[in-house]
C-alpha cells in the first residue's frame, strides 16, 4: 500500500490506520531577494538573492497522531525599491517553515539590501546538499559581491535567488542567474533558474519556473522550483532592474540592482510559498 498525500496549503492529514511508515517532504518557503543600493555617485551594489530550503525525513507511523496539523511556509516578500540617494537596499523577508504536526526545520532566508562596499556582479544562487534523506536540503542566496558565478546544482528542494548587479559610474553590471535544479546522476539542468538581468538588454531578473511534483528525478518524488534572477545594475537612464520572484514551490527570490545618478535601485523578487507531500507506507 502507497497513499500519497499533497498540501499547498496548510490544513489536516490523518494517517491512514494500515500505514506502517511514513516519508514527508516539507519545502519551506522561499526567502524574498534583497533590493539594491541607490546612489548619488560612487557605486551601488545589488541586493542578495534569497535562500531556499527544504526537509524530507523519515519516521514510523507511530511517531504520528492519528491526525496532524500541516502547516505551509509563505514565501517571504522582495525588499522594496529604494527612491532616496545614498541609502541601502531594503532586505528580503524570510520564508515560512512547512511542518506536519511539530516536525519542521528552518525556512528559506531573505536577502540583505545593497550595501555601499562595491558594484560587483551579482552571483548564481548555489545550493549543495549531501544527499541523505533525513537532511536539510538547503540553498545559499547569490551574495553581494563576488567577481565570478558559481554553479547551481541541487537534487531535492528548490533553488535560491541569483544576486543582483551593481553599477559604478563608468560600468553597469548583470544580475546572477537564479539557482536551477539539477539530475544529481547526470548533471543534466531539470528546471532552469530565472534568467539573470542584463545592463545593456532585458534589465529585469527572470523568474524561476515551477517544481515537477512526483518526478521521477528524485528518489522518485519531487523538484522544487528554481530560484528568481538577480536584476541588473543601472547607473543612469532609467532605474535599476528588480530580482525575479522564485518558482513554486519554495524557490527564492532574486536581488534587485544597485543604481546610481537619481535613479531607483531595483526591487528584490519575491519568494514562492512552500508545499509538503506525504507518502505512507
Amino acid at each position: 500500500m502507497s497513499k500519497i498525500t499533497t498540501f499547498n496549503s496548510s490544513g489536516t492529514w490523518s494517517i491512514d490506520p494500515s500505514t506502517t511508515y511514513v516519508l514527508v517532504y516539507a519545502i519551506h518557503g522561499g526567502g524574498g531577494g534583497g533590493s539594491g543600493r541607490r546612489s548619488s555617485s560612487g557605486s551601488a551594489a545589488g541586493g542578495a538573492g534569497g535562500s531556499a530550503a527544504a526537509l524530507v525525513y523519515r519516521a514510523p507511523a507511530e511517531c504520528f497522531d492519528t491526525s496532524e496539523t500541516v502547516t505551509i511556509g509563505a514565501g517571504g516578500s522582495g525588499g522594496a525599491s529604494v527612491t532616496s540617494n545614498n541609502s541601502g537596499g531594503n532586505s528580503g523577508a524570510n520564508g515560512g517553515i512547512s511542518s506536519v504536526g511539530n516536525l519542521g526545520s528552518t525556512a528559506g532566508i531573505g536577502g540583505p539590501g545593497g550595501q555601499p562596499f562595491g558594484p560587483t556582479p551579482g552571483l548564481t544562487g548555489s545550493v549543495s546538499i549531501d544527499g541523505s534523506l533525513a537532511s536539510l536540503f538547503a540553498g545559499n542566496g547569490g551574495v553581494l559581491s563576488g567577481t565570478s558565478a558559481s554553479t547551481a546544482a541541487i537534487l531535492c528542494g528548490s533553488g535560491s535567488g541569483g544576486g543582483g548587479g551593481g553599477a559604478d559610474s563608468v560600468t553597469e553590471r548583470s544580475g546572477g542567474a537564479g539557482a536551477s535544479i539539477v539530475s544529481g546522476s547526470s548533471g543534466s539542468t531539470l528546471i532552469a533558474g530565472g534568467s539573470a538581468g542584463t545592463e545593456s538588454g532585458t534589465i529585469n531578473g527572470g523568474d524561476g519556473s515551477a517544481g515537477t511534483a512526483m518526478g521521477s528525478s528524485c528518489h522518485g518524488q519531487f523538484n522544487g522550483g528554481s530560484g528568481g534572477g538577480g536584476g541588473g545594475g543601472q547607473h543612469s537612464g532609467g532605474s535599476a532592474g528588480n530580482g525575479g520572484n522564485g518558482g513554486f514551490p519554495g524557490g527564492a527570490g532574486g536581488g534587485g540592482g544597485g543604481s546610481l545618478n537619481g535613479t531607483n535601485s531595483g526591487s528584490g523578487g519575491n519568494g514562492a510559498d512552500g508545499q509538503v507531500i506525504i507518502i505512507e507506507l
